[in-house]
């Protein structure tokens, strides 16, 4: 079996089903919040699918600044933008764009240290959707 990834942050050997294809809106960059179970006793990891041309996309859905939810936040093929602190991620990295966004809210989180969007690999396979993610296990 070939499996091709679209993009990726962590790859684990792995694949964990996240949902179907079909659930997603179907309009450009249609998003969809999704909980992950990556092993038992581990909290339910939060995520969002994001339609990116003739992909998947799968990361973290907040924020990396202020922690804000990015499920409604403006898109394009090569950004997503906080509408809260004025974060702006490069697609389908998820790097830190060279240019940044100001908001009316920026300057409270004008300390707070901008990080990497986390991007996860994603596979599409007879319309359900995998992620890989780094194994965890549950805290003793």
């Amino acid at each position: 079996m070939i499996m091709v990834l679209t993009t990726w942050q962590r790859v684990a050997p792995e694949l964990i089903e996240v949902g179907q294809v079909a659930d997603i809106p179907e309009e450009e960059f249609g998003r969809k919040a999704v909980e992950v179970s990556v092993a038992e006793g581990v909290p339910k990891k939060p995520m969002m699918l994001m339609r990116y041309g003739n992909r998947i996309m799968a990361s973290d859905p907040v924020c990396t600044r202020c922690k804000f939810p990015l499920l409604r936040a403006p898109v394009s093929k090569e950004e997503i933008s906080c509408q809260t602190c004025g974060a702006v991620y490069s697609l389908p990295t998820g790097e830190v764009a060279p240019e940044q966004k100001g908001t009316f809210l920026s300057v409270l989180f004008s300390r707070t240290p901008l990080t990497r969007l986390g991007v996860y690999a994603t596979l599409v396979k007879n319309g359900k959707v995998f992620i890989g993610l780094a194994p965890q296990k549950a805290e003793e």
